[in-house]
């Protein structure tokens, strides 16, 4: 990724002989390429520095779900799922923390909430793992922040022989499915995903083990484990992304014909966009064409040149 985006203005004048100059203007900012996303999947604690002319961000952020359970274990809880429109203030570093997914065999099978800035900034419940036979409850939007909120499907029931489906992650559109109770000799299979996204684990059949989402992004809560079939699947680990405005568009004022012993008016870069102040400017000219040979002006770093 970029990180850096130039939105490059060309406009030239005509000198009486024939001398073509070019000035051009160029707006420094965050590459916003073709999306204008940033993604977050690997868990544990990163940052994120808000760019240039950038003071208002989309964050959205999911949970991590929890584990299935072994041995006739029920399904693990998917991940709940926040997001909001923040303000924040260029060149500022925050703090993230994408959630770690549940994991019985390693004794953790709840999975941990994802977060922006602080837990009280954006935050997403994890899901909880499966205890026993009972499959572990989704993350609750209840215990979330963020103005947009949505709880993940609860993991289901051991029943008969088969382990419980875990439950799928919450989204953007909605809640997250419960995964169904084992039946007989057969698991229970996941919750289904928004989308096809964030759907759980499978419950294991007898002698099987659960559906293993550990080290999976939006996977939803690990199946869990048949009878006799060991441990059950890990939940899936967190995620944040986070949305930055359009970017800018500009346009240079003052196309001009200047002749000799005469001076131009003053060119100004006229701006608007989703991205606000501060921002940079930097005037460049070229003496070869309007694509290439362009050098900085020195010292111009106003709206005006």
């Amino acid at each position: 990724m970029n990180k850096k985006n130039s939105i490059v203005l060309e406009m030239p004048f005509t000198r009486l002989l024939k001398r073509v100059v070019f000035i051009v203007f160029a707006l420094t900012g965050f590459s916003v390429f073709s999306q204008n996303t940033v993604g977050f999947s690997q868990f544990g604690d990163t940052t994120f520095t808000i760019p240039t002319c950038v003071t208002s961000i989309t964050a959205q952020a999911w949970g991590a779900s929890g584990a299935g359970g072994n041995n006739g274990g029920g399904g693990g809880g998917g991940g709940a799922y926040s997001s909001s429109i923040l303000t924040v203030t260029p060149g500022t570093t925050y703090s993230l923390h994408i959630g770690e997914p549940g994991n019985q065999a390693q004794g953790a099978p709840n999975g941990v909430a994802s977060w922006f800035g602080s837990t009280t900034t954006l935050y997403a419940e994890g899901g909880k793992g499966a205890s026993g036979a009972t499959g572990g409850a989704g993350g609750l939007a209840a215990n979330s922040v963020g103005n947009v909120k949505y709880s993940g499907g609860a993991g289901g029931n051991f029943s008969g022989n088969g382990g419980g489906g875990g439950g799928a992650d919450a989204g953007p559109l909605g809640n997250g499915a419960s995964g169904s109770n084992g039946n007989g000799t057969n698991g229970g299979l996941g919750g289904v995903g928004i989308g096809g996204q964030g759907s759980g684990g499978s419950g294991g059949n007898n002698n099987g083990g659960g559906s293993d989402n550990n080290y999976c992004s939006l996977c939803g809560g690990g199946g869990g484990s048949g009878s006799g079939g060991g441990n059950g699947g890990g939940g899936s680990m967190g995620n944040i992304i986070i949305t930055l405005p359009d970017p800018i568009m500009a346009t240079v004022s003052n196309p001009q014909t200047i002749c000799p012993g005469s001076s131009p008016l003053n060119y100004t870069a006229n701006a608007t966009g989703a991205y606000g102040p501060p921002c940079t400017y930097i005037w460049k000219s070229s003496v070869a064409n309007s694509t290439s040979g362009f050098s900085t002006i020195s010292g111009e770093t106003s709206q005006t040149y």
